[in-house]
Parts: structure tokens; sequence; C-alpha cells
């Protein structure tokens, strides 16, 4: 993340590790972790996520015990496509939020079975470092998919969104008479 790495490069001080990089991988995951819980509310009250968010559907995809159970990951939220498509979800365990109520209906009609697999698989996939299950029945699963799928971190993403939205305001000032 080069625009985060010469933030670092200006503000490094003379103890610091030479970059970003480093800063980060000297720190633990749970300071990692602390850190993303102070930005969530920050992210939820930006204008645009927030009204993306605030605008979804949300509702309870009810699944049968027999379906299987719901893993989980070091990369848990899952956004089909991206927020702003109108397919896009963002499932967590049973917790569903879509744009439109066709995609509602054709998540609601998936089996259950069909629908603990996908997300299964769409979890292990994106999982870069840990899968967590209730115990090891799944094991052959995660082995099969596990990081098959990954993706850039939220924080990745959203600093491309910046940039894109920067190049997008600066095309507009230029295109002003």
């Amino acid at each position: 993340m080069p625009e985060l790495e010469a933030k670092f490069a200006e503000r490094r001080g003379p103890q610091d590790p030479a970059t970003f990089q480093e800063y980060m991988d000297s720190r633990g995951p749970e300071e990692f972790e602390r850190w993303a819980l102070t930005v969530a509310p920050t992210l939820i009250d930006h204008a645009w996520i927030g009204g993306l968010l605030n605008n979804m559907r949300w509702f309870v995809r009810e699944i049968t015990t027999d379906a299987g159970e719901f893993l989980t990951c070091d990369r848990p939220a899952l956004m089909i496509d991206e927020l702003e498509a109108p397919d896009s979800f963002v499932p967590k365990r049973l917790f569903v939020a879509v744009h439109n109520v066709e995609t509602q209906r054709r998540i609601e009609a998936r089996s259950p079975n069909e629908h603990v697999w996908a997300v299964n698989w769409l979890i292990a996939g994106r999982a870069n470092d840990y899968v967590y299950a209730r115990d090891d029945s799944l094991v052959d699963f995660v082995r099969e998919y596990f990081g098959t799928r990954r993706r850039k971190s939220l924080f990745e993403r959203l600093i491309e969104f910046r940039r894109k939205k920067n190049q997008e305001n600066t095309a507009a000032m230029v295109e002003k008479p």
C-alpha cells in the first residue's frame, strides 16, 4: 500500500522500523484487531459507506442444524461483489444484507445445505491464515478450499476506493469550464 508506506516514511521516528510493513509485522494481531474495531464506527458513520449499509435490506436466514455449521476465519465478513453492486450482500452467521428483494428471495430460496456449503466455501477460500470451526468435521473441506479465493482486505479496498474517488473528483474539476 504505497500511500501508507509514504505516510509512514514521513512520520517515521529514529526508533521506528524502516517500513510500514515491518511496523505492522512488529505489532501483535490483537493490537491490529483493537485498531480495526476503533475504525469500524467511523466507517459506519461515513456518509457513503454508512448510507449503503443503512439502505440495504436486512434479514436473518434461518438454517436448520442438519444443514451443517458455518465456518469463520481471519477475514469473516463476506462481501459478494462490492457493496455498491446491486447483487451484493454481507452475510454474518445468519445475518444477511442485500440491496433488493430479488437478491433476498434468491438467497432464501437456496437449500440450507447449499447455503451453508457456499458460505463455508467463501470463508475457507478467503482465509489468509486461519479458519475456525467447532470441531474437526470440516478439516478436509478447509484443506481443499483454504486460500483459493483470497481478496484484498477491507482496509486495502477502502484505500483503493479513496484513490478512485480522488481521481474522479480531480477529473470532474478538470472538466469544469
